[in-house]
């Protein structure tokens, strides 16, 4: 090699490894002999770009790194709530998905991958005891979806589910969004159902329990357990049936609430007695009951609460052969000839020495001897003996209890100036009358619109504190009635008289008029039958008559019409015969052929 020439150099580099990439540069430096002092090498290692992305619904992380020769990268795939990985897609290298993590195998060159999503599934298993059922068994919901189950209970049963946090609207059970697998229970109630029982009448007897629960298709027990002398007339079941046996009702199979109401038979009634707005009955077992207005214990139950329908009088000292209703107080007259009052007791009308009222039957003290028959008024009462005596205890504000004074007592006072035997007497609001063995009348006390019928009437006949006659019967008498101020008698004729007050037409003499009073007995026209019993109100009259009839006149009475009538009236509606019959205040009673 000269050093006036030039020449080329062959330089050849070797990298030390495949993957690396060398340059040659050569310095300033001449080329001096054979020596190439002046040449540099510099070789660097390969690195490709490897680029992720992801579809909808999450990422992949990073978004792209560069990669040596050779070597491998990692990326995180992250689902957005609800999604999971499908896979992740390379192109132009390999790799492997583990969990959330996708690593690429050895990158020799520049490559991509793409992840992607799918969204989540999940499974509701649905389960049920016994009872019913639901369907489907399962379902497979998308994630964030709900579904319906439809839940049948067998019948008599009532569903209850629960899971996944769903609600049940009548047979079908709809989930909340599924966000994870989950399960729905549906179970079973047998339903149960109410049995009421209640009886008739409380002091006729009772029926035990009061209520109970049943479950469906199951029977219900009730005992029936009447009072003494009372017997059961039946069991009445309302929405479910039953049977009788002796003192025990079972029910039917119970399908839903129901009611049942034990009857009673209190004894057939007798008679009746009426009072200002309280009644009474005597059954044929000598029984007592009574029902209405009970503000002083006039009902004799043992309280002060009104009752619309009868309830047994307590504390009687034996069977009962005759009534008597006051205004505001009762009495009866038992089989041993001993008079028993309860009720209202401000003018001493109960006859025991004091004012007190009394919620239950006291005995009357100071009767001469054995009672016969009984008759109470306003705020009186009076009591025929044995002997044919009568006496009375109570109010005497217009001389009613006829011992010739006008001061009350609370015991029995003897009549005085009768002209013979009593046997017969009627009590209303302020005057008595008696039957004389059925020759005569007299009456004694409130005497001013002429129901004393002695002719005398006015300001002049306010008080008559003893008997005076009636004049003007003009035949034998068989019974009397006592009104507010008007008195009637029931002749062996069959004729009804009456005489004293006329503002309703109560005397029922037509040719008197409606207003007009008498003071003597004035004939009630137009009965058409003859008349069995006579009865009177404060404004009314009525008669049984012997074709088991009844009729009135006054004011209120059932005839359809709410005119008073100067004359009788056919009472419409009656169950059948009447053999009994009591006018209150404003009330007509019959007691009927069937009792």
């Amino acid at each position: 090699l000269s050093k006036e020439s030039a020449y080329k150099v062959n330089v050849l580099v070797q990298p030390s490894a495949p993957s690396q990439t060398c340059v040659v540069t050569q310095g300033s430096g001449a080329i001096v002999a054979a020596n190439v002092t002046d040449v540099a090498v510099t070789c660097t290692t390969n690195t490709y770009s490897v680029t992720a992305s992801s579809g909808v619904n999450g990422t992949i992380t990073p978004a792209n790194t560069m990669v040596n020769d050779s070597a491998t990268t990692t990326f995180t795939v992250t689902p957005n709530i609800g999604y999971s990985i499908a896979g992740v897609t390379p192109t132009g290298c390999t790799g492997k998905l583990t969990g959330n993590t996708f690593t690429t195998d050895p990158i020799v060159a520049a490559c991509s991958v793409v992840a992607s999503f799918t969204l989540n599934s999940y499974t509701v298993t649905a389960t049920s005891g016994a009872g019913g059922g639901i369907s489907p068994s399962n379902a497979l919901v998308a994630y964030g979806a709900k579904t319906t189950f439809t839940v049948t209970p067998s019948v008599g049963y009532t569903a209850s589910v629960t899971g996944c946090g769903g609600t049940l609207t009548g047979n079908s059970y709809t989930t909340n969004s599924i966000t994870a697998n989950c399960t729905v229970a549906v179970s079973f109630a047998i339903n149960t159902y109410t049995v009421t029982a209640t009886s008739t009448f409380a002091a006729a007897g009772g029926i035990t329990p009061g209520s109970s629960t049943v479950a469906y298709g199951a029977t219900a027990t009730f005992a029936v357990t009447p009072n003494a002398g009372i017997s059961i007339a039946g069991v009445t079941a309302s929405g479910c049936i039953g049977t009788l046996v002796g003192n025990t009702f079972t029910t039917g199979p119970i399908t839903a609430n129901c009611s049942v109401t034990a009857r009673f038979t209190i004894g057939a009634a007798t008679s009746i007695t009426t009072g200002q707005a309280h009644t009474c009955a005597l059954t044929s077992v000598g029984t007592v009951y009574c029902w209405g207005n009970n503000q002083y214990g006039q009902l004799g139950n043992g309280n002060a609460t009104n009752f619309t329908a009868p309830v047994k009088v307590i504390g009687l000292s034996g069977p009962v052969t005759a009534l008597a209703a006051g205004a505001r107080h009762s009495c009866a007259l038992t089989n041993a000839g001993v008079v028993q009052c309860w009720g209202q007791n401000n003018y001493g009308q109960l006859g025991n020495g004091n004012l007190t009222d009394s919620t239950v039957p006291i005995t009357v003290n100071g009767l001469s001897s054995p009672v016969t028959a009984l008759a109470a008024g306003y705020g009186n009462t009076c009591a025929l003996t044995v002997a044919g005596e009568i006496q009375c205890w109570g109010d005497n504000g217009h001389g009613e209890l006829g011992n010739g004074s006008n001061t009350n007592s609370t015991f029995p006072l003897t009549v005085i100036g009768l002209s013979g035997v009593a046997t017969a007497l009627a009590v209303k609001h302020d005057h008595t009358c008696v039957l004389i063995s059925s020759t005569a009348v007299q009456c004694w006390g409130q005497g001013s619109d002429g129901q004393l019928g002695n002719g005398s009437s006015g300001v002049n006949a306010i008080i008559n504190p003893t008997p005076v006659t009636v004049i003007g019967l003009g035949n034998p008498v068989l019974a009397l009635a006592a009104g507010y101020s008007h008195t009637c008698a029931l002749t062996g004729v069959g004729a009804v008289q009456c005489w004293g007050y006329n503002f309703t037409g109560q005397l029922g003499n037509s040719r008197s008029g409606v207003g007009t009073d008498s003071a003597t007995p004035v004939l009630v026209g137009g009965l058409g039958s003859l008349a069995t019993a006579v009865a009177a109100g404060s404004g009314h009259t009525c008669a049984t008559t012997s074709a088991g009839t009844v009729q009135c006149w006054g004011g209120k009475f059932s005839n359809g019409s709410a005119t008073d009538s100067a004359t009788p009236v056919m009472v419409i509606g009656l169950s059948g015969p009447v053999m009994a019959l009591a006018a209150g205040a404003d009330q007509t009673c019959v007691v009927t052929s069937a009792g």
